[in-house]
């Protein structure tokens, strides 16, 4: 079997594929997240001690972007994303109440894209619930908009 020139040089080490996670409250991973649940990504197996840009967007649409720093192992320790996902909108100043977030959000994809130097490195997507079964709470106003 032949192998690639690039594969038998020494010293080159193997290259893994980056792991992530998006993680809802219980810190366990998600492939589906609840509007008012924060949401956090955690990340292995990227190049050590180098920034990382980090893009969410919601079906296809940019909600935000942050740059996140690898610690010496390549890692991204547990980092919230969103918290309390829905409530506050991304596009506008605009906060919603549990049932309103719910309407506009619920059913959506979520995406994450983590790259280097313009170059993604690892993607991941969950799915936002269309209902709630966990409580939420919130310091809100009268009307159920969280302050």
């Amino acid at each position: 079997m032949a192998t690639s020139p690039r594969a038998q040089r020494p010293g080159r080490a193997q290259r893994r594929r980056a792991a992530l996670s998006l993680l809802g409250d219980d810190d366990r991973h998600r492939d589906e997240v609840a509007v008012g649940e924060s949401v956090a990504l955690a990340a292995t197996d990227l190049k050590a001690s180098t920034a990382h840009d980090v893009e969410v967007d919601i079906q296809g649409r940019r909600a935000f972007a942050l740059r996140l720093i690898t610690d010496g192992d390549g890692a991204i320790e547990p980092t919230v994303l969103w918290s309390q996902l829905g409530l506050d909108d991304p596009w506008s100043t605009a906060r919603h109440t549990l049932d309103e977030a719910i309407e506009r959000f619920g059913g959506a994809v979520l995406q994450v894209r983590v790259a280097r130097g313009g170059r993604s490195v690892g993607r991941l997507k969950a799915r936002i619930a269309d209902d709630r079964t966990a409580p939420v709470l919130l310091i809100a106003d009268r009307e159920g908009r969280p302050l």
